[in-house]
């Protein structure tokens, strides 16, 4: 519904015939697993005409049409005939728009418990569902119209529940085209409007920074605070006890992403790139530390791309995630995560290791001249990098010692004092107006 009104078996779209038999089955999913009198549906089909004797056997044609194209995934069991009229039987999650509003009241209920990672990663599955506007073609029909109409509402509201739960995680600046396009295709809409009518912004990255002044915000209002690192914690070391718990011999070079395994964090291009850079320096080894949803796929492209050298190693934190950084020699960072300031990227320079940062936002700005910047979507770029300096782990150690001396600049302390310099400028401005 969600979209063209399909039926899908065992990956197969059946062939569901005219636009009559579709109006049929739009009504009766509208109604899934109620009777839906044959008077009704004949008053819904037909709108405002005064009853005409053949409506009846139209409507049962209609139906019989529909349940020999629903056959293959069970016919008479699916469409049943109940007087006074029709059950179009079929499990709750079957159905894509039931499916959306369940993930979307769980996106809510993590919102509400200050989850906001998962919420938005929730909220977005819920969205990946739309393939279209609802009950396309139907339009001429009430029944139709009104329900499209609110789900389409559902949608947006969905849509600006994620879009706050990613402002929560400290996403603003990735969220800048998206808003100005929102924005303009919904003008009417007072929260996506709120979302840019701020009083202040604070983001990590001085090209987002450019680019919401570009927008038109007021450059007053927009402040770019990079994020801070203890780096008395996250120190420099060596950890060959956890290298050995991951079976990687003492002297090989290694390469590792300390990231959320889904799919928008760059692990697949990474083990792309990985996988060119085995052909070259066949001692080199890939650490993979955390979990996720693509954590299973992941596994299969490792062994579908061949790679002997790889290790997933599961979530780590605390003094376990710093034994992790310091056991690196590379580490590779290639998309932003939901926080938005990369504090990743900062604790691996801390740690004296050397970052291959993807050229988006936060992190080429961080690592400026102490690493490497790649396309995070350019496997042979990555390769490249990568290939530079495992094959040479002198170099990549002196530019690990530049990444810890400029980790030391950005503590947490000197963000604290950043962001409170900002408000206080923004006591003197009047409020924002739209």
């Amino acid at each position: 519904m969600l979209g063209a009104i399909e039926v899908v078996h065992a990956g197969q779209a059946l062939a569901l015939g005219g636009s009559r038999e579709r109006a049929v089955l739009a009504r009766l999913l509208l109604s899934a697993n109620q009777v839906v009198a044959q008077d009704t549906l004949i008053d819904d089909l037909w709108p405002g005409d005064q009853p005409e004797g053949g409506r009846a056997a139209a409507v049962q044609t209609y139906v019989s049409r529909l349940r020999k194209a629903l056959r293959p995934a069970g016919g008479d069991e699916v469409l049943i005939t109940r007087p006074p009229g029709y059950v179009l039987a079929v499990e709750p999650d079957a159905l894509d728009a039931a499916r959306f509003e369940a993930l979307v009241r769980q996106a809510r209920r993590s919102a509400a418990d200050g989850q906001h990672d998962g919420a938005a990663a929730t909220f977005a599955e819920a969205l990946a569902l739309w393939r279209g506007p609802a009950y396309p073609g139907l339009n001429d029909l009430p029944f139709a119209r009104a329900e499209a109409a609110r789900l389409e509402e559902a949608r947006l509201d969905a849509l600006e529940a994620r879009i706050e739960a990613d402002l929560a995680c400290g996403q603003a600046g990735a969220l800048i085209g998206e808003l100005a396009s929102l924005t303009g295709e919904h003008p009417l809409r007072e929260r996506l409007w709120a979302l840019r009518r701020t009083d202040g912004v604070i983001v990590h990255s001085a090209s987002y920074r450019a680019a919401l002044i570009g927008q038109g915000l007021d450059a007053r209002r927009v402040a770019q605070v990079t994020a801070g690192v203890d780096a008395r914690w996250f120190s420099p070391g060596r950890a060959p006890e956890l290298r050995a718990r991951w079976g990687i011999p003492a002297g090989a070079p290694l390469a590792g992403i300390v990231a959320r395994m889904k799919p928008e964090r760059g692990h697949d291009v990474l083990l792309r790139a990985f996988a060119l850079v085995q052909r070259e320096l066949p001692q080199a080894w890939l650490v993979l530390i955390g979990r996720g949803e693509a954590e299973q796929r992941l596994r299969g492209l490792a062994g579908g791309l061949g790679i002997a050298h790889v290790v997933f190693a599961g979530y780590l934190r605390g003094p376990g995630l710093v034994q992790a950084y310091r056991a690196l020699d590379v580490a590779v960072w290639l998309r932003e995560g939901n926080d938005g300031a990369c504090r990743g990227v900062l604790e691996a320079m801390a740690c004296a290791v050397p970052v291959i940062a993807g050229d988006d936002g936060a992190p080429p700005e961080l690592v400026a001249g102490t690493g490497r910047v790649v396309s995070p979507a350019d496997p042979s770029a990555i390769a490249a990098a990568l290939l530079e300096l495992l094959g040479d782990v002198g170099r990549a150690r002196r530019l690990g010692r530049a990444a810890r001396d400029r980790a030391l600049e950005f503590t947490p302390r000197r963000a604290a004092d950043e962001t409170l310099s900002f408000w206080r400028r923004l006591r003197d401005l009047p409020p924002a107006r739209p």
